[in-house]
């Protein structure tokens, strides 16, 4: 049996997007979605984790209690 790490490949692509090609995009979408409560905040998220992936690795086994890092 396949663990789960081995079937799940998560990839993310991010873009740059000039003043004119946000509004359209907006616009775009507004045609077929609806903002909610969350809608109006912005997500900015930086992950950091060792060469072999260990922290992703141990979050992927749910453990019962994870510890957030914290700075030093």
């Amino acid at each position: 049996m396949s663990s789960y790490q081995d079937v799940f490949k998560r990839y993310e692509q991010k873009y740059r997007l000039s003043a004119l090609q946000h509004r359209r995009l907006m616009q775009a979408l507004a045609r077929h979605m609806e903002p909610d409560q969350y809608g109006i905040h912005t997500i900015a998220n930086i992950y950091f984790d060792t060469a072999d992936y260990s922290l992703i690795r141990h979050s992927i086994e749910k453990p019962p209690y994870k510890e957030k890092p914290g700075a030093s």
